[in-house]
C-alpha cells in the first residue's frame, strides 16, 4: 500500500474514533426523555404580523399548566406551495396521556391564553391531536 492511502485509512481511523468519543460525551449530557403519549396540534393564523412575538410568548406560558410535558412553536415557513395551509403559527403540546390533554383543556392559564389570543386571529384555530405508538 503506498504512502498517500496509509495516511488516508490513518486519518479515517482517527476521525472514526473521534466521531465515537463525541457521541459517547453527548450522550452522557443528554436531556431525561420525556414521557409522551400524546401530541396537541394548534395552527393559528395571526390578524397582525407585528403581534407574533407576543402571541408566541403567551403561547410558550403554556408550558407552566400541570400536566403539559414540553411545549413548541414554529413559524410557517413560505415556500410556495399553494398546499400550504394559510396559517402563521403552529403550537404544539405534549402530554402523558389522554387525562393530562383533559386537564389542559380546562385549566384556568390555558383559557386565559385561548381568551387573550382570540382577538389577535384573524380566523379560527384548527387543532389536530394524536397518540404515539410504541
Amino acid at each position: 500500500m503506498d504512502r498517500r492511502k496509509e495516511s488516508r485509512i490513518k486519518g479515517l481511523i482517527k476521525l472514526l474514533f473521534l466521531s465515537i468519543a463525541l457521541l459517547v460525551v453527548s450522550c452522557k449530557h443528554m436531556p431525561k426523555p420525556l414521557d409522551i403519549g400524546l401530541e396537541h396540534q394548534v395552527y393559528l393564523a395571526i390578524n397582525d404580523s407585528s403581534m407574533q412575538e407576543e402571541v408566541i410568548d403567551q403561547l410558550m406560558t403554556l408550558k407552566q399548566v400541570e400536566g403539559v410535558e414540553a411545549v413548541e412553536v414554529f413559524s410557517r415557513l413560505d415556500v410556495g406551495d399553494e398546499r400550504a395551509l394559510d396559517y402563521d403559527l403552529l403550537l404544539r403540546v405534549y402530554f402523558k396521556d389522554e387525562k393530562a390533554l383533559a386537564q389542559y383543556d380546562s385549566d384556568s392559564l390555558h383559557q386565559s391564553v385561548r381568551n387573550q389570543l382570540k382577538p389577535h386571529l384573524s380566523k379560527p384555530p384548527l387543532t389536530f391531536d394524536l397518540r404515539f405508538q410504541d
